[in-house]
């Protein structure tokens, strides 16, 4: 057959050369991944961040993965009822906004201790998140209102939001979330 066909060799090498190159070029466009404009995009290299942001694109080397969750702000609201130090029962309902703690220059991975801390986020599940809000917002509140006089929990809503919030921000730094 080479014998009889040996001006179709060169077309022969040029297809099986361009399937190969068309097989490269697939697995290298694989390994790219772009994030939505409201999307975190995380790229995880041996268990470390490598890089993170709203947005990016980037190239999966091999050994690595790339992880994407929503970055919308979330809002959740609890109920936390407790006793005043006059043993009157107040009841004090509230609403959160949170959302994945953005890095900066002093703490770059916030994002991912978000991903490590927040199971299902990349499903787009914020129910864990949701959950871990309300808890400590409630324990904080209830807290707080304990050593409070009934007067003071009905005159010093700032007082009492201030407090909240200055107590439970570092623990939500520490699981990747902003409040």
């Amino acid at each position: 057959v080479e014998q009889v066909l040996p001006h179709l060799r060169p077309i022969g090498t040029a297809i099986v050369a361009l399937v190969v190159l068309r097989f490269l070029f697939g697995a290298l466009l694989s390994r790219w991944h772009m994030a939505q404009p409201n999307e975190w995009l995380l790229l995880i290299k041996n268990g470390a961040l490598v890089k993170s942001g709203i947005g990016m694109s980037c190239f999966c080397p091999l050994g690595a993965q790339v992880v994407r969750f929503p970055s919308t702000m979330q809002e959740t609201t609890f109920t936390a009822s407790q006793a005043t130090k006059q043993r009157a029962g107040v009841s004090v309902t509230g609403k959160c906004y949170w959302s994945i703690y953005r890095p900066c220059v002093e703490d770059e991975d916030g994002p991912f201790r978000a991903f490590k801390s927040l199971t299902g986020l990349s499903d787009g599940d914020f129910t864990t998140g949701n959950e871990k809000v309300q808890t400590l917002a409630i324990s904080t509140i209830r807290d707080t209102v304990s050593k409070m006089n009934i007067q003071e929990v009905m005159t010093s809503r700032e007082a009492l939001k201030e407090r909240v919030k200055k107590d439970i921000t570092p623990i939500f730094r520490g699981w990747g979330m902003w409040l």
